[in-house]
């Protein structure tokens, strides 16, 4: 089960049945764990966001929009206030939420994407972040997003786990579609003689079931359900050496408290969940298939290797935007921000009756000489308004005019707003 719609349903039924379930889908909140008492969850997100916003960060985008579908995001997850609490911790904001109704119910899924992306036209941020949504719905967002220009240089997107696990097994036309994305993926050990026999097993498996498919190899989904099965069994093994009778509680408690190293990480369960915390991979989607840059961790953050991150062992401790500079396939780091362009430039504020002529100019000379230190082209208008300081800063925080150099004076009853002055 990977979504909250089937979680849920099975979980009620396991309740009634008392037979323990377990979950693939994205961790809930702890009060809900006593409304399911035999619901086992085998993944633990409680870092993903703050890996997420750490992305965010790095690349210290501000402003975010945040696209999730609704079935996949139930009422059961509290992920979106997750996400939201830790873009706060790091400076930035949701700006607007893009939200998606669930794919199935949809009669007509390509016009109504296209309506909502449309919408954003007039929203000046332009990195995006796909919290959750299903496979379907995922293909069809980013294939129309590219035809309607969001994924162009100045735009950045980001995609979760959840949606970055979709790479492992999907056709080249998906993975077409998201060319230029970041995202995270649960890093695991590719290593290991388990892992190698397990890939070789499955891979035949695959390929005589599946002859058709291109990638053959198995993903953290396939990882999971394997550890699910090997939890369960050894749970059941344990209980045949034990002189007590077998029950459904002796069997969920004895689950609980397995304790052993997995394919997809350590399985040792706290409050009905996964207490490992994962580390995580910073990818980024290229040439029709997925470079893999730094690892991230709880502990650390951003890392060059997984000794590392496990240790914090590493000389980028304190310059943590560094690996941006391995991105060797991006001319540009992508702005996140819809630039101003020839036919709609910036639109810079100068009051038309200033007391001092020569301040005016000398602010004005000052934003120039920035814009030659910027690096890049940023066509601008200046258009003269007539009013008080108060009122053009008020024009300027209502998005009436973008900016105005004489903001740089923002004082007193003008400090309210002061999150548009530079």
């Amino acid at each position: 089960m990977e979504t909250w719609a089937e979680t849920a349903l099975v979980a009620k039924i396991g309740n009634q049945a008392q037979v323990p379930v377990i979950s693939l889908a994205a961790a809930i909140e702890a009060t809900k764990t006593t409304q399911w008492p035999f619901l086992i969850q085998i993944t633990n997100f409680s870092n993903q966001m703050d890996c997420t916003a750490a992305l965010v960060h790095s690349f210290k985008w501000r402003r975010v929009i945040v696209v999730y579908e609704e079935d996949m995001l139930s009422d059961d997850s509290n992920m979106l206030a997750m996400l939201s609490d830790a873009l706060h911790n790091v400076g930035s904001v949701i700006e607007h939420h893009l939200f998606i109704q669930p794919y199935q119910s949809l009669s007509h899924p390509l016009e109504f994407v296209r309506e909502e992306l449309m919408k954003l036209n007039n929203i000046q941020p332009r990195a995006f972040i796909v919290l959750q949504s299903s496979l379907q719905f995922t293909s069809l967002l980013f294939s129309e997003a590219r035809k309607m220009r969001f994924m162009g240089k100045d735009s950045a997107w980001v995609i979760t786990d959840t949606i970055a696990s979709f790479l492992d097994y999907v056709n080249s036309s998906f993975i077409s579609s998201m060319e230029g994305a970041f995202g995270i993926k649960i890093d695991y050990s590719e290593n290991t003689t388990s892992f190698l026999d397990f890939k070789k097993q499955f891979r035949q498996s695959f390929r005589f079931e599946y002859p058709e498919e291109d990638n053959s190899n198995p993903g953290i989904y396939a990882l999971r359900a394997y550890d699910s099965i090997a939890t369960v069994i050894v749970a059941l093994e344990r209980l045949t050496h034990s002189t007590s009778s077998t029950t459904s509680t002796r069997l969920l408690d004895t689950i609980l408290s397995s304790n052993f190293s997995g394919l997809s990480g350590e399985i040792h369960f706290e409050d009905e969940g996964l207490s490992y915390k994962p580390i995580y991979r910073v990818i980024n989607v290229f040439n029709l298939t997925y470079s893999k840059l730094e690892y991230w961790s709880p502990e650390f953050g951003f890392l060059k290797s997984l000794d590392a991150a496990k240790s914090g062992k590493n000389g980028s401790i304190g310059k943590r935007n560094d690996w941006r500079r391995s991105l060797g396939n991006l001319k540009r780091v992508p702005k996140g921000w819809a630039m101003p362009s020839l036919e709609d430039p910036l639109i810079i504020g100068v009051l038309g009756r200033a007391t001092f002529d020569a301040y005016d100019g000398f602010c004005i000379r000052v934003f120039k000489e920035v814009l030659k230190i910027l690096g890049y082209g940023l066509p601008y208008k200046f258009v003269e308004f007539n009013g008080t300081y108060g009122d053009l800063v008020k024009n300027v925080a209502n998005k009436v005019i973008n900016l105005s150099p004489t903001t740089l004076l923002c004082i007193s009853e003008k400090l309210i707003y002061n999150s548009i002055c530079w």
